[in-house]
């Protein structure tokens, strides 16, 4: 083989590679597809207009600074997660400057949640931990109305140090919910970060009587994880702004000040629960991971949303007698072993009247719907019961 033909194929194989590390864009497309996407920022377009534009709803963002900071210290057009999609550069001062008040981001003036909320956010921090300030957090996303905060997602840490001083562990991710900011109202996703590795982070909220339900996870997209890591549900004392509040994306739930040093790449916002495994298609969408589509329960090939002897004949009828391929390939293979064969019916057919083991995860209907596996060899076209 010539030299040149060597350098076209790895030329070739390079852009196949960064082709499949990332897709923003289908990211965006399945957001888009949710019932309860209500505000989409994905920091794209050909002007600084279209940049701030909400692409779901009609709550543009504006942009704010205060202090030492210009709204020129935001820098848009920052190289994205992937080659597809920009960012923006949030601006915080360096160590030393008046955290408070000084810094360049953004703000949605009113904005009302509601008593359900989620949230997914793509993220970049250029620093690996905050320092130098009485708190030492970095807001990616907050809120607040009176003593109800919605610190949603930020770097840092509401533990106090031996003195009751905050700011300890500025290389924290965390979120902070309720009637006091406080370890007993923090739920930490990370406690490090690693400096200028992107990473995916959502939650959902849950207000009722007086108490807040959530959890978050998290998953970093540098090092390809695949699995998100789950922190929660806690409940807590206290609600988020969930009635009409300004929402600050990079900066303190009031202004500008005690901004996130770093890039953002997208922010979903969703006025209702969003569960783990919806989140999990979205991380592996964006991983460029997702190979057949839909989430799915194992065992159910007949797709009825149940599992019972129909779905062992199913198996059968379809191997030996000329029946009806499963819509959902690997929900009919039962053990999970890369097949539909023999042995799954019989699988289903032991589980259901033998006492044998369930269907592999993602199990039967009566279990959480998982994703189709990222390694899978069979195909999953559609499935309705989740």
């Amino acid at each position: 083989m010539t030299r040149l033909n060597l350098f076209l194929l790895a030329l070739s194989l390079a852009v196949i590679n960064r082709q499949a590390i990332a897709d923003v864009g289908e990211f965006q497309d399945i957001a888009q597809d949710h019932p309860f996407l209500v505000h989409q920022y994905t920091f794209d377009g050909a002007d600084l207009f279209e940049k701030r534009q909400d692409n779901r709803g009609e709550l543009d963002l504006i942009e704010q600074a205060a202090g030492s900071a210009l709204v020129t210290d935001i820098i848009y057009g920052s190289p994205g997660f992937d080659e597809s999609s920009e960012a923006v550069t949030t601006y915080r001062p360096l160590a030393g400057g008046a955290e408070f008040s000084d810094g360049a981001n953004f703000r949605i003036p009113s904005i009302s949640l509601g008593d359900e909320f989620s949230f997914e956010v793509i993220f970049r921090p250029s620093e690996e931990t905050i320092s130098g300030g009485a708190f030492n957090l970095g807001y990616i996303l907050a809120n607040r109305i009176d003593n109800d905060r919605g610190y949603f997602l930020f770097q840092g840490s509401a533990e106090q140090d031996e003195f009751g001083a905050w700011g300890v562990d500025g290389d924290d991710l965390a979120s902070v919910i309720g009637a006091s900011f406080s370890v007993s109202n923090e739920n930490t996703l990370l406690e490090e970060l690693t400096a200028g590795d992107w990473y995916y982070a959502a939650g959902s909220y849950y207000w009722e009587n007086g108490e807040t339900t959530f959890f978050n996870c998290v998953a970093n997209l540098s090092e390809g994880e695949t699995d998100l890591l789950i922190a929660g549900p806690i409940t807590v004392p206290g609600s988020y702004g969930r009635e009409m509040a300004g929402l600050s994306i990079g900066g303190r739930f009031d202004g500008p000040g005690e901004g996130f040093p770093g890039d953002i790449d997208e922010v979903n916002l969703y006025n209702g629960w969003v569960d783990e495994d919806e989140f999990e298609e979205h991380l592996l969408a964006l991983l460029d991971k997702v190979n057949a589509g839909p989430l799915f329960h194992r065992g159910d090939p007949n797709d009825s949303g149940s599992l019972d002897l129909s779905d062992g004949l199913y198996i059968f009828n379809y191997l030996f007698t000329g029946g009806a391929q499963p819509s959902c390939n690997e929900s009919a293979d039962s053990n999970a072993d890369g097949a539909v064969d023999l042995s799954d019916g019989i699988y289903l057919l032991s589980y259901l009247f033998l006492g044998g083991p369930a269907p592999a995860a993602p199990g039967p209907p009566m279990q959480a719907c998982g994703p189709v596996p990222a390694d899978s060899m069979l195909s999953c076209e559609s499935y309705s019961g989740c």
